[in-house]
């Protein structure tokens, strides 16, 4: 066997995953990037570029914050837009060119609908939150083709609240674990929401009640389910190792040994 045909091959653990149910894909910004996503620095640029176009940042001080880091741009936008009360279009700088037109990002999203119909994002685009069909290949005249089909509507879960063990057995069910564009106020995106966020409240909480459903849903998802990570670089490195360390800050967290081998694959 090549080299190249090598990589082609499905590791016989993840087959069975998948034919079980357990396997859950992870996807990150380098996938969304690929259909036309800006990565995490573009995106901070792109929310203060467009405060910039409504004039309530200059040029000036636009060229001063290029320096700082997407997490301290974002809070400056954010800081911004309650003070102007000029709500930034979070869509329209995740989405610049659209989606429906956009045919890698469609045949890119339509593979990974085959191979898992429950997934797991950090990305807040909107990617995810449909089942992208393609039309049916057809050698008859265009008139006589079939009609492209629509796409199909996933259960959207992103609020905190939300976040149960039994979405990740509920098909055709997309996580937004930071939020979704859909909901701007609900999009984690600075170091104060990452904080909250992944707040571990079992080290003072008196009763389950207080638990952080967060990190319980992430204990579950990693304990229980085989996790493929699709689309994660250095730009979000940090972050992804943030979010599996809050995981198994859990007293209850036994799956240690089955994050390592994931993280070999």
């Amino acid at each position: 066997m090549s080299e190249a045909s090598s990589l082609l091959v499905v590791p016989q653990g993840l087959r069975e995953a998948a034919q079980r149910g357990k396997l859950i894909p992870f996807i990150g910004a380098g996938v969304s990037r690929l259909a036309g996503c800006p990565g995490w620095t573009e995106f901070a640029d792109g929310a203060l570029r467009y405060l910039v176009e409504a004039g309530k940042l200059s040029y000036g001080q636009f060229d001063q914050l290029k320096h700082l880091g997407p997490r301290m741009k974002l809070s400056i936008a954010l800081q911004l837009q309650a003070e102007h009360q000029e709500i930034i279009d979070f869509k329209s700088v995740l989405h610049p060119t659209g989606r429906m037109d956009h045919v890698n990002g469609r045949r890119l999203y339509a593979a990974l609908s085959r191979i898992g119909n429950v997934f797991v994002t950090t990305n807040y685009d909107e990617w995810l939150d449909s089942k992208v069909v393609l039309p049916e290949l057809s050698l008859k005249e265009p008139s006589q083709a079939s009609v492209p089909q629509v796409d199909l509507k996933r259960n959207v879960i992103y609020r905190p609240e939300e976040l149960i063990p039994a979405k990740l057995s509920q098909p055709n069910t997309v996580v937004h674990l930071h939020g979704c564009v859909s909901d701007p106020k609900n999009m984690i995106m600075t170091t104060r929401d990452y904080i909250r966020h992944y707040r571990n409240d079992r080290e003072f909480a008196k009763d389950a009640q207080n638990e952080n459903r967060v990190l319980t849903f992430l204990e579950h998802l990693l304990r229980e389910k085989t996790v493929l990570f699709i689309g994660y670089g250095l730009e979000e490195l940090e972050i992804l190792e943030y979010v599996i360390q809050k995981a198994h800050r859990s007293p209850h967290t036994q799956s240690e040994a089955r994050h390592d081998e994931w993280q070999s694959m």
